[in-house]
């Protein structure tokens, strides 16, 4: 026994050191001796008696940033039941937003609307692809913008590599051009550095280690799970968090909470309604006994349709028990949440061999048909990888969830690529709005399989969707979905990551578009997305390289504008003549 504290107390003395060493704030003082400190507080800790694993945990929380300095510290959250999905502040928010999408849209369509009915609910989704949706997802937005569009819109959902585009974007407060020259020249340094020092660039001592160990000390100290999901999201932030150029610490970017004047949140960023949609963010329930139900994460609230449950988002991570949080631990932050959305290293055994290992397996048959009986088993249905946090709906008796202290949450491309409901976000019930725009940059299936894969999901939770039923779908750069004179459903605009070499050569001679034919017209794409620099799990990309990704989703929305414009007109013609009759 004496043996077995003696070793957990060693152990938790040597947690004590590293966190010590990464406290930033704390080391950085000119007024202390880190070696002095460090040397003092080990024996004191050395001498105290208790339990050495609360002891420690006790002197992180003392010393760590994010939990001495949490706005919501003093806060209990409470897990809310409801209908509406949409929280009274995000109501408030769409309220004042409206006025600016209301005026843009009568610019951009050069029309005045005869009542406020007319005005367009819309959304864009955008989809996962790993680095190459983070670019595909700020060409779109780079186009939208230059033509009027994007103002024009009401809510913005994300999944898995576009998450890691918006969170950033937003975080930063740079208009989408100067975020585009930070990520087009980020890349090619973020390439260069890891091909020659792969370990080194991780472990940049100057922040980036300190950030990752920052993030699980608070986990620790805060009674949270760690999962490789946690290791993940540091690396994501610290490669998407430019610190130089943010002046401050991605450890303090969050959705709701502002640790940090440099890094305001997602909450206080959006506070400039003219500026930016609504953020929504994406995964899906991860446990293998259970449907994958989609869970949002907003400035104001990390929730679950399916469920009915909401909790705030500066409480999401806590331990609850019967709707109420009985510790004070801090916000998830962004990193982490982009880790949880992009984590699509986290599928099912059964889909790892069905894309990835049968492929590779073939020429074995004998290794093959023996993996292959267990990928269709039971087995299949295990992860190896998920994230794990604390359930919000622990011991509540409406929920079927009640019984689990925890839960796992995945990359939500693992249920389908393209986070469409997020975006219907209407009051009171969440209903759909007037048009979606699907920027689809997945891999390998785009085209009708995305868009089925979407119509059986609106089938199974009774949600509106239109018909879907164009072949070429996978083919074409727009392909509109609709119910013809049905106001309820609404208007799907699907823009897939195609490269149309007969609209390139179409626009070749168009001075507005000759450099995007330059550009893309000599490029092998499926390749390039199939096997080349823009797979799925590539990160090292040349700028030249980022600009191809870029430009093909900027050229595929410019050439369509007008046929948005036509759709959008038409929608509310519908519902004037429909106001008419009534």
């Amino acid at each position: 026994m004496m043996r077995h504290f003696t070793i957990a107390r060693w152990v938790s003395l040597g947690w004590f050191v590293i966190t010590l060493c990464s406290t930033q704030h704390l080391v950085s003082l000119n007024a202390y001796d880190p070696i002095q400190f460090i040397k003092e507080k080990t024996e004191e800790l050395a001498s105290t008696k208790g339990d050495p694993i609360q002891l420690i945990k006790n002197e992180i929380r003392k010393h760590q940033f994010a939990i001495t300095h949490n706005p919501f510290k003093d806060n209990i959250a409470y897990t809310q039941f409801r209908q509406d999905p949409l929280s009274p502040e995000e109501q408030n928010w769409r309220a004042k937003r409206f006025q600016t999408v209301k005026r843009k849209q009568e610019e951009f369509l050069d029309l005045e609307f005869e009542s406020n009915d007319e005005v367009l609910d819309i959304g864009f989704s955008m989809s996962g692809g790993g680095f190459r949706a983070l670019l595909g997802a700020l060409g779109s937005l780079g186009a939208a913008q230059k033509t009027g569009l994007l103002d024009c819109v009401m809510s913005i959902a994300g999944l898995s590599g576009s998450v890691w585009f918006l969170a950033p974007w937003i975080t930063s407060g740079l208009s989408l051009q100067d975020y585009k020259e930070r990520i087009l020249s980020l890349l090619p340094k973020l390439r260069n550095v890891f091909l020659h020092n792969p370990i080194g660039f991780w472990l940049n001592p100057k922040y980036k280690l300190t950030n990752t160990i920052d993030n699980l000390l608070v986990k620790f100290a805060s009674n949270q799970p760690l999962t490789i999901v946690d290791l993940y999201g540091s690396v994501l932030s610290n490669t998407l968090f430019d610190i130089d150029n943010m002046g401050a610490s991605s450890f303090y970017a969050h959705l709701a909470s502002t640790l940090d004047p440099h890094v305001p949140s997602h909450a206080q960023r959006i506070e400039q309604v003219d500026r930016y949609p609504f953020p929504v963010y994406t995964a899906v329930l991860g446990d293998f006994d259970q449907p994958q139900e989609w869970f949002e994460f907003t400035p104001y609230e990390v929730g679950c349709k399916a469920f009915k449950a909401y909790v705030p988002s500066w409480g999401f991570g806590r331990e609850f028990d019967g709707g109420k949080s009985i510790d004070s631990g801090p916000e998830q932050t962004l990193g982490y949440l982009m880790g949880i959305c992009g984590s699509a290293f986290a599928a099912n055994f059964e889909t790892i061999y069905t894309e990835v290992l049968g492929k590779q397996l073939a020429y074995i048959p004998i290794l093959n048909q023996a993996i292959e009986y267990a990928a269709y088993s039971e087995f299949g249905q295990i992860r190896f990888a998920y994230a794990q946090v604390n359930n919000f709906m622990y011991n509540m008796p409406e929920f079927r969830l009640q019984k689990r202290k925890t839960i796992k949450l995945v990359d939500a491309g693992l249920a389908f690529n393209n986070p469409i409901f997020a975006t219907y976000r209407k009051s009171p019930t969440g209903s759909a709005p007037d048009l979606v725009f699907v920027f689809d940059y997945g891999f390998p299936t785009v085209g009708l399989s995305e868009l089925e894969k979407a119509a059986y999901y609106a089938k199974q939770k009774d949600l509106k969707f239109p018909v879907v039923n164009d072949q070429n779908a996978d083919k074409k750069v727009l392909t509109v979905c609709k119910n013809e004179g049905d106001l309820q459903t609404p208007v799907i605009l699907y823009l897939p990551r195609v490269k149309d070499n007969q609209l390139l050569t179409q626009y070749e001679k168009d001075e507005r578009y000759q450099h995007y034919a330059k550009l893309l017209l000599p490029l092998d794409w499926e390749n390039i997305v199939t096997a080349g620099y823009a797979n799925t799990f590539s990160r090292l990309y040349t700028r030249e390289q980022a600009e191809t990704v870029c430009a093909l989703a900027e050229f595929n929305v410019l050439t369509q504008i007008e046929t948005i414009r036509k759709e959008m007109r038409q929608r509310i013609m519908e519902k004037r003549k429909k106001n008419k009759i009534r």
